[in-house]
């Protein structure tokens, strides 16, 4: 469900929210003689921001343009494809043609990918998407420029997302009634988007995009328990990224980022005590909830002393962890290593995930230790998206780019 805001509330809500949420609010439309500028505010209850990453690249297939509104949209093709459908990243230089019934006319227009002007931003939590529109059936009207800024909702909801239209002045004179329609059409548009995007998001990135870059395999341990090994590239990150990551996972924010669909809430109970070192902080205790598949669980995860995994690790890097079961700790104990170093191309790391659990949870919970695995290749796969900035802001303390607020 979608909930309309009042300017007021609007106001005082960005008011309350983090810095890098407050963002948001610098990215309206500026107005000008030539233009017609609508604005549409909403909040997307149960879509992520990840997912509407996913979504300029994929809209035009599936009839997914028909389904965002089925009243509306009529038809969309690309002019120029996108690159690649496959990433969270809109490609600039994509364009896209699409017929709208608009105040009761077809109306066709062009939309060219584009980059969002302004400075570099402070920290890498806000999402956008923009494009410049012509209308072919009226060229010489002039271009408009149509964006999409949007965070996650910081109450856990889903996502803010502001949707700005600025129009050719004459464009009414051209579409009579469009610069109110198309804002009408905005609207149930966002809010048809939570009935099909989570699930096409997750069936064709989380479950397939994500799943293509790794693989998963099992080995007995003994007669009671098994060993789920995962082995993946993960390109965009250094081995001394992801050794300063686990002690600065930090809050739910940052693990629902680390995967959007699965990663439920975060807490330390034994906070790190050296968070500020490329090396985990043994005792360190995090209590999370996630899903596994289908299975939702509240795990205590424990940093263990690293030599307890010698012999047991090939690679330059590694930690060690046991996890519990919250309701059942000290029963089942489970050990968990992630190992990795930095691939011989320097662009990226290997990486091998060795979860030992016990064989009967494949009883109680039919496919979980395929879901285990499958979950440690996605949420990796993730850590590209913001692992890097993260890094370099808070552990190399770099802000030499900040054009927006100081550290």
């Amino acid at each position: 469900m979608l909930y309309r805001r009042a300017w007021l509330v609007i106001l005082v809500w960005w008011g309350l929210v983090a810095s890098a949420q407050a963002h948001l609010g610098e990215y309206r439309m500026p107005a000008n003689g030539d233009q017609q500028v609508v604005v549409i505010e909403q909040v997307l209850e149960g879509v992520r921001p990840e997912m509407l990453d996913w979504w300029w690249n994929n809209m035009a297939s599936n009839d997914y343009f028909q389904r965002w509104h089925p009243q509306a949209n009529q038809s969309a093709y690309w002019q120029v494809p996108p690159a690649s459908f496959e990433t969270l990243d809109y490609a600039v230089g994509a364009v896209l043609d699409t017929v709208q019934m608009v105040a009761g006319q077809a109306v066709e227009a062009e939309w060219a990918f584009a980059v969002p002007p302004g400075p570099t931003r402070c920290l890498d939590e806000d999402h956008r998407f923009m494009a410049r529109i012509r209308f072919p059936g009226y060229p010489d009207l002039g271009a408009g420029l149509l964006r999409y800024d949007y965070v996650a909702d910081p109450y856990g909801r889903g996502t803010v997302v502001r949707v700005s239209y600025a129009l050719p002045a004459m464009i009414d004179a051209a579409y009579p009634g469009y610069s109110a329609g198309i804002g009408a059409i905005v609207e149930s548009s966002l809010a048809n988007l939570n009935g099909f995007l989570p699930e096409a998001f997750q069936q064709e990135y989380i479950e397939g995009t994500l799943l293509s870059r790794g693989n998963v395999r099992f080995e007995a341990d003994g007669w009671l328990k098994k060993r789920i090994i995962v082995e993946q590239e993960i390109a965009g990150i250094t081995a001394d990224m992801l050794d300063w990551w686990w002690d600065n996972i930090n809050s739910t924010a940052r693990y629902q980022r680390w995967h959007p669909t699965a990663h439920v809430s975060f807490e330390w109970l034994e906070p790190p005590a050296q968070a500020d070192e490329l090396a985990y902080s043994v005792g360190a205790v995090q209590l999370v909830s996630e899903y596994i598949g289908p299975y939702k669980s509240n795990l205590l995860i424990t940093w263990l002393e690293a030599e307890g995994a010698i012999g047991q690790v090939e690679y330059d890097h590694w930690i060690y962890a046991k996890t519990d079961l919250k309701a059942l700790r000290g029963i089942f104990p489970q050990r968990m290593i992630h190992e990795y170093q930095d691939d011989e191309s320097g662009d990226g790391i290997v990486m091998r995930s060795i979860f030992t659990v016990p064989s009967f949870f494949d009883l109680v919970m039919p496919g979980f230790s395929r879901s285990l695995g499958e979950h440690a290749i996605q949420e990796m796969q993730f850590l590209p998206r913001f692992l890097p900035e993260l890094f370099r802001r808070e552990f190399e303390r770099d802000w030499s780019d900040c054009g927006l607020c100081t550290e």
